[in-house]
């Protein structure tokens, strides 16, 4: 990667959802005359990419340098949007290539000229707009610029005021807050935020943005004042009239407050808090193509508290497998009873044997198969049929292209994720549930078809990269669920100390259920470890292997929302056998919602 100075190395991924386009070609414009962008100007441009943007768009950047290089014959100059006055490194250039939300004047008012999902490009002044509000977005547009641009033939490029973007799709064209348009307003949580107040502002701003397409401003209670404002927490802008009466209702309600041009949701923890928003967004009517959020005076309310047991398990796929039984893996889940579990390496002939087990008692989402294979393998979840609701499901590839059957060039293996989402018929809670298994880690030399994935010498290096990848595509995927309690089960084939791990747990609500559990339960032979693999030999029963490294399979749960009671690995063995080459992971979870 080209050296970049200087730049701060933050991941910002913001929501990467499916996008269905609706194209605006550059003919269609009827670009001003006046500057005309050419092949010999195009060699004359700086690259500009936002100060702190995700590494992705970095290196999206730097590959795009090349491409400019070998078009032109000229390395550009490449560079954050930093402005230090009388620093002549650090000034606006007259030619420069604006790659995502930089500061310029010029792509911030083009930026309130489209919408969330919208992609492309356009020559504002002598200024290149690279148009995209995320890093999905942002590489469809530099691909269709480079493409469409710097790879021409034609004698003139673009020419001023000329565009080419793409639409994207939105569930209604207008939204409306107390019969004001949307993006009049601002989002403003406490300077001193102390329960996720700025994490929640952010979501609703995404939630907002994925419904509507409008991006609204977000700031702290310090920042300029905007006619229309939505508070997330007790702002210094909260009347403490405001918060009496809010507090009247009692401990651990939330609050629900709209009035003129001012919008209040109030909580005095993270989960409490949590439930606001979502009952703020849960108020959304839609008619034709308007949406309305109406809010008046002041509504309060307890949170909902939904206690669940859940399990998740590696059930093995070979059903010939002589060192168990295959009965006994059903067993097993029958005596936890579980409200709701998730198995992965399941393929159609152990369906056969859960539907004989426990058909009227469990509702499968079965998701679909990850590889054309005739034993090809599912991530299912199976829930009570007479305590859930399924709202919606889906399965996903854990790829470049997770809406269809595909893998990283680097897996050996096609990955995925099925999802559900489930309202509990009682109360009305509704979460989501997810089953995972990632790509296995080689530590031993491999035969030559696997040192791709392997590393050199069967280092697994390329392994550890692949899971990487196939986390960040998960999680990223999970992101139009930023306002449900979630619980991701699975086998993920990587330790906890593991970059896998923290892909999904650094600065993000998941957290390792049993890092948080109140008790946590380890029934194998050696409790000072706690594995979760076994592997045999031959006819041999299967053993644990007494290695935390061998700790693979998780719950992990949002910790906004989610409080685990008692986790658990299970010493599962049944006459003297392992059931499976896993051991199932258990817990005893509490949802809280609105």
């Amino acid at each position: 990667m080209k050296k970049l100075f200087p730049i701060v190395l933050i991941l910002a991924m913001i929501s990467a959802l499916t996008i269905a386009f609706a194209s605006c070609t550059p003919e269609e414009e009827k670009p001003s005359s006046g500057f005309e962008l050419t092949k010999d100007v195009l060699s004359s441009y700086t690259v500009i990419i936002p100060d702190g943007c995700s590494d992705t768009v970095q290196q999206l950047a730097s590959s795009f340098c090349d491409d400019l290089q070998a078009a032109t014959g000229v390395e550009p100059d490449f560079r954050d949007d930093t402005v230090i006055e009388g620093n002549d490194y650090f000034k606006e250039a007259e030619y420069e290539i604006l790659i995502g939300r930089v500061k310029r004047s010029e792509a911030e008012e083009f930026y309130k000229t489209v919408r969330y999902k919208d992609l492309g490009y356009a020559l504002v002044g002598k200024k290149v707009l690279i148009v995209g509000f995320n890093d999905k977005s942002i590489k469809n547009a530099l691909t269709r610029f480079t493409n469409d641009v710097v790879k021409s033939t034609e004698t003139v490029l673009l020419r001023s005021n000329e565009k080419s973007i793409l639409e994207g799709s939105y569930d209604f064209d207008e939204l409306l807050l107390n019969g004001v348009e949307i993006n009049k307003y601002k989002i403003v949580y406490p300077r001193k935020s102390v329960i996720n107040e700025k994490n929640y502002a952010n979501s609703l701003r995404d939630w907002i943005a994925d419904k509507s397409g409008y991006i609204i401003d977000v700031g702290a209670d310090n920042s300029s004042a905007s006619e229309y404002e939505i508070h997330i927490g007790n702002t210094e802008r909260v009347s403490s009239d405001l918060v009496a009466e809010k507090n009247s209702a009692g401990d651990g309600t939330y609050g629900v407050y709209g009035k003129n041009k001012f919008v209040w949701l109030s909580g005095t923890s993270d989960k409490v808090l949590r439930c606001a928003v979502a009952e703020f967004c849960s108020l959304l009517t839609v008619s034709g193509r308007t949406a309305t959020l109406n809010i008046e005076s002041l509504k309060t309310a307890k949170p909902d508290e939904l206690s669940l047991s859940v399990l998740s398990y590696n059930i093995y796929y070979d059903l010939n497998e002589t060192a168990r039984n295959s009965d006994d893996v059903l067993e097993s889940i029958a005596s936890r009873d579980p409200d709701v579990f998730n198995t992965v390496e399941t393929t159609d002939d152990w369906f056969k044997l859960f539907d004989k087990k426990f058909s009227g008692t469990y509702t499968c989402v079965k998701g679909k198969k990850l590889s054309s294979e005739s034993d090809g393998l599912y991530n299912a979840i199976f829930f009570k049929t007479d305590k859930f609701t399924l709202l919606s499901w889906g399965t996903k590839w854990m790829s470049d292209t997770p809406d269809k059957m595909s893998k990283f060039d680097i897996s050996p293996h096609n990955k995925g994720f099925t999802y559900a989402v489930l309202k509990e018929k009682a109360t009305g809670a509704e979460f989501v549930y997810v089953a995972v298994h990632t790509s296995a880690g080689e530590t031993k030399t491999v035969s030559p078809d696997r040192e791709k994935y392997n590393g050199k010498d069967g280092d697994g290096s390329i392994a550890r990269k692949c899971r990487e990848q196939q986390i960040e595509v998960l999680k990223e995927l999970l992101d139009p669920f930023s306002l449900y309690p979630i619980i991701i089960g699975g086998d993920f084939n990587a330790k906890p100390t593991s970059n896998a791990i923290s892909v999904l747990t650094s600065g993000t609500r998941y957290v390792d259920a049993t890092l948080v559990a109140d008790t946590t339960i380890y029934t194998l032979p050696d409790n000072a470890t706690h594995p979760t693999l076994c592997r045999t030999s031959g006819t041999d029963p299967y053993t644990v292997l007494n290695d935390s490294a061998n700790q693979i399979d998780y719950l992990f749960v949002t910790k906004d929302s989610i409080t685990v009671q008692k986790f658990e690995e299970w010493d599962n063995k049944i006459n003297g056998k392992y059931p499976s080459d896993h051991i199932p992971v258990c817990a005893e979870i509490t949802i809280y919602s609105n």
